[in-house]
């Protein structure tokens, strides 16, 4: 764990206390109501609007949880995993698609899955656990405004999964 860092879900086991922990509202109207102003203004000057999401799924899943929780969550408490990752992809979804519906022309996602050396979790478990939910949210912005760049950002060395992340539909790395 990190020294100071809270991880507000550290204690919980079960899917059903992951589905009652409070999560932000970011799909929430009153969230976007200066955003589609902001983006006209931006692309008025002839500049490129892009809508951040960085900390997408994964590392919002383990600021909660602690990434050692998360990792072994993802072997030997599978149900909590799912019913985590699923909330919080869903909330993405919803954020993706309203950025395209505004008219940014650049939906930012990211989530630190790697270091210098390589990734943080195989290739295998990160294609079980975060490439499926990474599609939806890319999908959900494509499906609104299906010209929209998605860009992915990530720290590290993630030359294992580029082939997977332009099959799901990233047109930047």
């Amino acid at each position: 764990h990190l020294e100071g860092f809270i991880y507000p879900m550290l204690k919980l086991r079960t899917p059903r206390e992951a589905l009652d922990y409070p999560l932000a509202d970011i799909e929430a109207d009153y969230r976007y109501e200066q955003v589609d102003r902001q983006i006209r203004e931006i692309q008025s000057r002839g500049l490129c609007a892009t809508a951040w999401m960085a900390c997408t799924i994964f590392e919002i899943a383990w600021y909660m949880r602690s990434m050692e929780l998360l990792l072994m969550d993802f072997v030997d408490n599978q149900d909590f995993a799912v019913a985590l990752l699923d909330r919080i992809t869903a909330k993405r979804e919803a954020q993706a698609r309203r950025y395209a519906e505004l008219g940014a022309d650049v939906v930012c996602l990211g989530d630190d899955v790697a270091s210098q050396r390589g990734m943080l979790m195989s290739a295998a478990m990160w294609r079980r656990w975060l490439k499926p939910r990474l599609a939806r949210v890319v999908a959900a912005a494509k499906a609104a405004r299906p010209d929209v760049l998605v860009l992915y950002h990530s720290d590290g060395d993630v030359t294992s999964i580029i082939p997977d992340l332009i099959e799901i539909g990233i047109d930047i790395l």
